[in-house]
Order: C-alpha cells, then structure tokens, then sequence
C-alpha cells in the first residue's frame, strides 16, 4: 500500500476523477452513432471504476468526480449520455442487486433487519422530500416536474455500492 499523509488521499482521488472526467469528456464527442456512444459511455465507467480499485481508491468517488466534469463540461452529447443513462438505469441496477446479492451471507441475521428498515426509511425519506419540495418551491415548479423518475436518485443502489465498496477495501474482522 501506498504510505502517504491522509490528507493526500483526497487529493490523490479529485486527481484521478479529474484525469479520467477530461478523458471521458474527449471520448463521448468522438462516437457517431448511438451503439458507439453507449460503448463509450459503458467502457469509460467500468474503465474508471476498475482504475479505481486497482489502485485502491473508492470506485463512488472516482465514478462520481470524472461524472460530475463529464455533464458539467459544454457538450453536444450531454442529452445522449443522460437518455442512455436513464434507459439503462434499471438493467443496471438490477443487475447490481444480483451480484450484491451474490456477496450477501444470508445466515447474518443484522441483513435481515436492516432491509425492511432501510426500505421503510428510503420509501419514508422519498415521500417526505417530494412532499417538502413541492411544499417549499410548488408554484414554482413546471407541472409534472416533481413526478418524474429521474429526479429520485436511486438511494438504495448507492448506499448498497457504499457498503460493498467499503467492506471490500478495508476488509477486517470488525467490519462484517
């Protein structure tokens, strides 16, 4: 492992995600058709994610900086990218589950407990935000803005992928 202060990792990581979000950028304006442009959009976050983990950073982090450059940038390509991003969320996701399912040891009775109170909490949590959001700005709103699937991240993907990332990085006795 790599001996440097604590406070390098962060820099190390919004090093990384900043090199591999240019590279994107430079590679989603190249594809003409839309077969290309999802190879590319798929090769470059299994690519970025596997960087990641070789190098022992967190797969979350590096995915989301190189992201955030990539839809932030000027690009023709940025509704693209979201269309096929939105289409494929769900396959993903799915498929996702599986594998984390797969990892899960289903003899541990705390996973047991813990998914119907997570699910509980993230279908509580989503009402309550969509129900303050439409409180707090309302009018404001275009209709139908705040009904759309989009605009819900998938919470439960992410807090999944957190866990797994971390178990699987700094794997220990006291972490289950």
């Amino acid at each position: 492992t790599w001996q440097i202060p604590d406070t390098a990792w962060s820099f190390v990581s919004l090093g990384v995600g900043g090199a591999i979000g240019v590279l994107i950028f430079a590679m989603v304006r190249v594809p003409v058709s839309n077969a290309e442009l999802l190879a590319v959009v798929l090769g470059s976050i299994a690519s970025s994610a596997g960087l990641a983990g070789y190098l022992r950073l967190s797969p979350i982090a590096i995915c989301f900086i190189a992201g955030v450059l990539v839809t932030n940038f000027p690009n023709d390509q940025r509704e693209s990218i979201f269309r096929i991003l939105n289409h494929l969320e769900r396959p993903v996701h799915l498929l996702f589950l599986m594998i984390a399912g797969a990892a899960w040891d289903v003899a541990d009775w705390r996973g047991w407990v813990l998914v119907p109170l997570f699910v509980a909490g993230r279908t509580l949590g989503k009402w309550t935000g969509v129900l303050a959001s439409k409180t707090a700005v309302g009018a404001l709103l275009p209709a139908s803005f705040a009904d759309q699937r989009r605009l819900v991240t998938p919470i439960s993907g992410l807090a999944i992928a957190l866990v797994i990332s971390v178990e699987r990085l700094y794997h220990d006795a006291g972490l289950p």
